[in-house]
Parts: structure tokens; C-alpha cells; sequence
């Protein structure tokens, strides 16, 4: 029986399924999991994968993936003040070269998205989403503060299709992305990704269309 996934929903689930994991295991450094589904990427010699988890106290935090070279950028990563842990594009990608490929561009995105489905504190969980690879996924959506105002038995998503999907052309790719947010509903992201010599060099977000509209109504 073919497979109802296409490749991009199969390896998007792959990289959400590694990150709970490394989640849940409390595990920071040296993330060898995240190289089994980033596979487009490859890390300037010497360099890992590093967790840096949202900080309990002030306003709020965020959790981001960096890369890291030894013990010095380690404690440089890991002491950031809150809300300062976000980089600009090419610093994000400074360490990594990226196969040029429509699979390279969506791992990108992944990678650049990604906290949006870390840890939050506070304020910080404003911008967390549900990424969303199929009609399955969406029908199980379920706020977790207020609950969607439908009638029983229908389905708010009606008419509504699920299709991730990356190409490209030249050094330019355009990448679909689906995602849920509690405060704002269910978006489909358009996203432009520019390469030069295996590098990321920009993403830029070119259309990002509310599908469905929902607000939970609560305030940090």
C-alpha cells in the first residue's frame, strides 16, 4: 500500500519525533538526534547540536537549537539572557552548510521554526504552534485552554487540505508550512529560502494565510 505521506511530511514528523524526544530527556548537548533527520545538513568540523532551554524567571524565555565548538561557546549559549537567544539568519546557520536541495530548504525552516515547538516560560508561549502534516493531525487539534466552537460531529476544517511541500529553483526555494497556534488559529506558512555556496543566507516568510481563525482568549 503507497504511503499517503509525501517526503516532507514523513521527515517533518521524523524532526518533531526527535525533538520530544531530546525533550524528554533532559539531554542538552552534543544532539546526535538531530542529525539522523536533518540529514541535508552538514556541521563545520567540530561542531554539535545544543539545546538551550528557556530560563524560569523574569518575563518569560524561549528554547532554541544552537551550534557549538567546545566548552567556551557552550557556557556563551547556555548563559544567554531571556528573549536574547533568537540570531539573525546567518548567524543561525554560520556553522552548517545545506544541501541546495528542495529537501535541504524544508529542513531549513524546520530548523528555523523550531521554537516554536521547544519549552516556553511565560510570555514565551505566545509563539508556541502544533505543526501540522495531514488532515489527520488537523482533525485532532484539540486547544488546550478553550475548546473549538463547533457542533458535534461536524468538522470546523472542512474543505481544507494539508499539503507540505518545498521547491526549488535555482538557489531559491518556496516551502508550505502548516501550524496550529492557540492565538490565531491554523496557518499555512509560505516561506522563500535563498542559498549561496551550501549556505542559507536569508528565509523569509512571503505569505503567512490564516485558514482557519480561533483565539483562546487567555493572556499571560
Amino acid at each position: 500500500m503507497k504511503s499517503k505521506y509525501n517526503e516532507f511530511q514523513r521527515n517533518g514528523k521524523a524532526f518533531v519525533r526527535a525533538v520530544n524526544r531530546i525533550v524528554s530527556s533532559g539531554e542538552q548537548e552534543n544532539l546526535y538526534q538531530l542529525n539522523e533527520t536533518l540529514n541535508c545538513f552538514h556541521l563545520k568540523k567540530g561542531f554539535k547540536f545544543l539545546l538551550r532551554i528557556a530560563n524560569h524567571f523574569g518575563m518569560g524565555d524561549e528554547s532554541s537549537f544552537y551550534t557549538y565548538n567546545g566548552k567556551e561557546d557552550l557556557i556563551r549559549i547556555l548563559n544567554k539572557r531571556p528573549f536574547i537567544n533568537r540570531h539573525d539568519v546567518l548567524e543561525e546557520f554560520e556553522d552548517i552548510e545545506i544541501e541546495p536541495t528542495a529537501m535541504g530548504a524544508w529542513q531549513a525552516l524546520m530548523y528555523h521554526l523550531s521554537p516554536t515547538i521547544l519549552p516556553t516560560f511565560w510570555h514565551g508561549g505566545y509563539i508556541r504552534r502544533t505543526w501540522i502534516f495531514s488532515d489527520v493531525e488537523l482533525r485532532r487539534i484539540n486547544p488546550q485552554y478553550t475548546p473549538l466552537p463547533i457542533e458535534i460531529g461536524t468538522n470546523p476544517f472542512e474543505g481544507i487540505d494539508i499539503l507540505p511541500f518545498a521547491e526549488i529553483k535555482d538557489n531559491r526555494a518556496t516551502v508550505n508550512f502548516y501550524s496550529w497556534s492557540d492565538w490565531g488559529g491554523l496557518f499555512r506558512e509560505t516561506s522563500e529560502i535563498t542559498f549561496k555556496d551550501n549556505k542559507v543566507i536569508s528565509i523569509e516568510c512571503i505569505e503567512d494565510e490564516c485558514l482557519y481563525e480561533y483565539d483562546c482568549g487567555v493572556c499571560f
